[in-house]
């Protein structure tokens, strides 16, 4: 397999990161996989996936989530960024196992039916009062 390395620069108000990314031409995914050198809230990153532009998941040895950079990170709901763990979600981080569910529900476009469906039940289950008051601001 051929590999070529990139260079990407992820940046937060808390964490500036440059990260250099080791990546396969070969892949079999829509998305790029990337090995990588990175903080996140979660610790080093081992990887990363590039979802759609400004949406990045990423995997650490214990735990992950996505980060939004600033443009798409705008485009999620206020009260929404605010309930994330620790509001981290005001720096464009959302982590897998509550969060991930704010950025499947803003981009709905970029997953399948089914993870769109499980978000809302997430949302409904884990920030509750942050969906109700969107749900209620659209009906």
């Amino acid at each position: 397999m051929k590999k070529s390395t990139t260079s990407k620069t992820t940046a937060s108000k808390t964490t500036a990161a440059k990260t250099t990314a080791s990546k396969t031409t070969a892949a079999k995914t829509p998305a790029d996989i990337h090995l990588v050198s990175s903080d996140t809230p979660w610790g080093k990153a081992q990887s990363a996936e590039d979802i759609a532009p400004g949406i990045t998941a990423y995997t650490t040895a214990s735990h992950g989530g996505y980060f939004l950079n600033r443009a798409a990170n705008a485009k999620v709901a206020p009260r929404l960024k605010r309930s994330t763990f620790n509001s981290q979600g005001l720096d464009g981080w959302y982590e897998e196992d509550c969060d991930w569910a704010i950025v499947v529900y803003t981009f709905p476009q970029y997953f399948s039916q089914e993870k769109y469906k499980h978000a809302l039940e997430s949302l409904a289950t884990h920030h509750s009062a942050a969906y109700k008051s969107l749900v209620a601001l659209h009906h």
